[in-house]
């Protein structure tokens, strides 16, 4: 008798851990369906405070689904390691999201505007309080995840009937009455229950990638189905979303997609099929575009471009005449993708060599050395280039250049952007911007280089560089990591020209820590 009452008193701490991990994973899926699946429609007077009511939102719900977390976890580790249960060490991807905690804690306590840096400047609310959100939005899914297709699936048809509603938006249909009493001026700047065109954009790189999944790697005819209407409805809102950057967002997914097509006949076949319906899709809203010419909302050249020029059939063809070859040469066991890894190795040259052949051309466009280029807007590199972002990038440099060393090193704070620009040159910005107040580089990583400095910016760019790397090593065998990496680079390419901001930054630490629970289960089968 005495022994087995030794035996339960020892099983206890074993209970209370499971018990903690059971609540810690029901409050982890409980967090990630808010954040998938209501966080998107929620809004509140319409355009008008669409920022504030989904900031609101995302602290509340943090504050109570990640208190809960931090406050069990910690039990949960106390307890764990009284018990010698959780010895598996921290990732080189964890280590760089507490270098990142750690850089913005730093930035924050030393800054000039902690008023500013602690809950973020008004409207865009990314200061101390939402960065270490975004650092346990990583560590609570990461250690906590349980694999959920049906919560992946949900989250995806939510992106569906956002992604619709935005198609619709541009052709002025509007079931929400989302753009009642909105001055016809900003049609073009706002879109479906995301809000600014800019978040909306950075939305779409950022989610896409998990519903295309569902096609690309389809086990049954339902998912195929859904994957199939997730791609069509996600091209269709591309090419009308009105920014240029969402095309270098998917140029990275699709290569992602791309890659690891060259694993099978079926993936390779697939990811073909994704390319002629995307294509299909661009040339079936330009004829709408045509035909509904005085409901379509002005778009940029690029947009049009895609959808409406003669020139988009060439693509078109060639990928549908190749797509036929394939099928055929399949038929008569003549074709194995995997015999031509060369070529995607050709295509990533291509595309890693496409950046710096770029920065030559706008070099020798801007200085005059390639006048018959010079109309092309896109190589000429002055204060007006994309979007005034060739101001506010030189601007920036100014900025960063000027500042204390200490600052350079750690930063001005979180959100602290605005102020220390007021306070570098502010006669600049008025000339420039009127009263209109430039809150960020319109670059994240430029960004986070004035917010938390070197130290910073190397912490952060290591979290999801760390994250591909790692991820794109055991996708083979994991094909989820496949899409999580793709959201990586689509929400890299696109903050390229965008910023942090809690309408998306928290979905991209989501994924991040979804791909690392992914990782972490696969060495404790090893275990």
């Amino acid at each position: 008798m005495s022994r087995n009452r030794k035996k339960k008193q020892k099983n206890i701490p074993l209970e209370v851990m499971n018990s903690l991990k059971k609540i810690l994973q029901l409050d982890a899926m409980v967090y990630i369906f808010l954040i998938l699946c209501i966080f998107p429609f929620y809004y509140q007077n319409k355009y008008y405070n669409m920022g504030e009511a989904k900031y609101l939102f995302f602290r509340y719900v943090s504050t109570v689904c990640l208190g809960i977390f931090a406050a069990l976890w910690i039990l949960h580790l106390i307890i764990g390691l009284k018990n010698s249960t959780e010895k598996r060490r921290p990732s080189v991807t964890d280590w760089f999201v507490l270098a990142y905690g750690g850089a913005v804690w730093i930035s924050y306590l030393f800054s000039h505007y902690k008023e500013t840096a602690l809950w973020g400047y008004g409207g865009w609310y990314v200061g101390l309080v939402t960065q270490m959100f975004f650092v346990l939005i990583y560590f609570f899914v990461s250690r906590f995840w349980v694999k959920n297709k049906i919560l992946l699936i949900a989250g995806s048809l939510v992106a569906s009937i956002v992604f619709l509603l935005g198609v619709m938006h541009r052709f002025l249909l509007d079931p929400l009455e989302l753009y009642l009493q909105l001055d016809s001026f900003y049609y073009p700047l706002f879109l479906s229950t995301i809000g600014q065109a800019t978040w909306y954009s950075s939305y779409l790189c950022t989610v896409f990638p998990i519903g295309l999944y569902f096609y690309w790697n389809g086990k049954e005819t339902w998912e195929r189905i859904f994957g199939g209407w997730f791609t069509v409805i996600g091209f269709a809102t591309m090419v009308t979303q009105n920014s240029d950057s969402a095309f270098i967002g998917f140029l990275l997914i699709l290569f992602v997609f791309f890659w690891f097509s060259f694993s099978s006949n079926t993936y390779f076949k697939r990811f073909l099929e994704i390319l002629l319906m995307g294509l299909i899709t661009f040339r079936c809203i330009g004829i709408l575009q045509i035909i509904f010419s005085e409901r379509t909302v002005e778009l940029e050249p690029l947009s049009i471009f895609a959808s409406q020029s003669p020139f988009m059939m060439i693509p078109l063809i060639f990928i549908g005449v190749f797509y036929y070859y394939v099928c055929k040469m399949e038929r008569g066991g003549k074709w194995e993708v995997q015999q031509y890894q060369k070529v995607r190795k050709v295509f990533l040259w291509i595309l890693v060599a496409s950046l710096p052949v770029s920065v030559v051309f706008i070099y020798l466009v801007t200085t005059g050395s390639l006048e018959s280029l010079k109309g092309v807007g896109y190589l000429n590199f002055d204060k007006y280039w994309g979007n005034a972002r060739g101001f506010t990038w030189m601007f920036t440099a100014d900025l960063f250049a000027h500042l204390p060393l200490f600052n350079k090193i750690f930063g001005v704070g979180p959100d602290c952007y605005a102020p220390a620009a007021l306070d570098f040159r502010p006669d600049a910005l008025r000339a420039q911007w009127g009263n209109d107040v430039l809150t960020n580089a319109h670059n994240e990583w430029f960004t986070a280089l004035i917010f938390f400095g070197v130290v910073g910016f190397i912490a952060y760019g290591g979290i999801f560089i760390s994250g591909i790397v790692r991820f794109v090593k055991k996708a083979w065998k994991e094909p989820f990591l496949v899409a999580l990496t793709a959201c990586i680079l689509g929400y890299m390419g696109h903050n390229f020209f965008c910023y942090q901001q809690v309408v998306c930054t928290p979905f991209i630490f989501l994924f991040l820590g979804i791909g690392e629970g992914i990782l972490r289960k696969e060495v404790k089968k090893k275990e």
